[in-house]
């Protein structure tokens, strides 16, 4: 398979001052869910994964296509559930995601947009089905899940039930190694959390000591609220593995992260704190646990697609849209 990816980007600014460039075929390159899918889609969906995740999976040709692939079944999930709800997008809708993509195309300039679909190998029609797909899916989503109208929309308890499964909260006395230019520093602050850590064993306040010694901002002022999180929340992997194994009202031993240093406190989940934060106005908790459900309908849909490689799926010349997404994402 042609996946001329370097010298692509090399060339990229000389690539984008002709329109002479081929591009991928509107040949069909791939059968997914039995409905045949033109090369120029592929290539628009990995053009804008090798410029947004290729450097994470190091550039890797059967991650970038198995997740191109997966792109594509979830669009063709929307379509199939969509069909199967009756749901459509009305001439207002369709009307406004014409009118938004006209937006864009004016800010990008005509040539340029021109350009963007020469070097992926789509048809404006086709860049609008694109748009309207994106339209679709929040229609849909708003179908099944909205708060008040949705036909699945979880009840309080549900959510709440499902948080309090996959998040634990906890607390800290925290240390900060930040700015320690040399390890003797280090040491120090280290010593520091000993002689805090003294006084707890000693029997003093957790939320005393936070108060004192703390220095995360994030606690300083609530102590005893603390965090809410989960192990994809994004905190150092050293903290969230020592919170995870501590019971709820014991505190851990000196924790080092690459933050510093963490006395953590682990601390009960406060049903009535959580049900408050699920009926706020834009939940955070109950949109991810809407999207969460939503995401899992449409794998189930897309999990069940056979996917076959077509004859032009393995003479696709993608470098053209990796170098134009490139372009974008640089403009951006």
């Amino acid at each position: 398979m042609k996946r001329t990816r370097f010298a692509a980007l090399i060339l990229c600014a000389v690539m984008l001052m002709s329109l002479l460039f081929t591009g991928c075929s509107s040949k069909p390159a791939l059968k997914v869910g039995g409905e045949n899918i033109p090369g120029g889609y592929y290539a628009y969906y990995y053009g804008y994964l090798y410029n947004s995740l290729g450097a994470y999976i190091n550039y890797d040709d059967e991650l970038l296509d198995e997740y191109t692939i997966s792109q594509i079944k979830q669009t063709q999930a929307i379509k199939q559930l969509a069909k199967e709800n009756k749901i459509e997008l009305t001439a207002l809708e369709t009307k406004s995601v014409i009118d938004a993509q006209r937006e864009s195309i004016a800010k990008m300039g005509q040539a340029a947009y021109a350009t963007f679909l020469k070097s992926i190998g789509l048809k404006d029609k086709q860049y609008l089905d694109i748009s309207k797909s994106y339209a679709l899916y929040s229609k849909l989503y708003s179908y099944f899940y909205n708060a008040e109208t949705g036909i699945e929309a979880p009840s309080e308890e549900e959510i709440l039930e499902d948080y309090k499964n996959t998040n634990i909260r906890a607390t800290h006395i925290f240390f900060n190694c930040q700015e320690a230019g040399t390890e003797d520093e280090r040491k120090d602050i280290y010593k520091r959390a000993e002689e805090v850590y003294a006084k707890l064993e000693a029997g003093e306040n957790f939320y005393g000591l936070i108060r004192e010694y703390g220095e995360d901002p994030g606690v300083a002022n609530s102590p005893e609220l603390g965090y809410y999180f989960n192990d994809k929340s994004g905190f150092d992997p050293a903290f969230t593995a020592a919170a995870y194994a501590l019971e709820e009202n014991k505190y851990s031993e000196i924790i080092e992260s690459s933050m510093g240093y963490h006395i953590i406190l682990r601390l009960p989940m406060d049903d009535d704190y959580i049900r408050e934060q699920i009926n706020a106005e834009n939940s955070s908790i109950r949109e991810s646990y809407y999207q969460t459900l939503f995401a899992e309908k449409l794998a189930a849909i897309a999990d069940a697609m056979e996917v076959v490689k077509l004859e032009a799926f393995d003479t696709m010349d993608l470098s053209g849209a990796i170098a134009v997404w490139a372009t974008s994402s640089a403009q951006q």
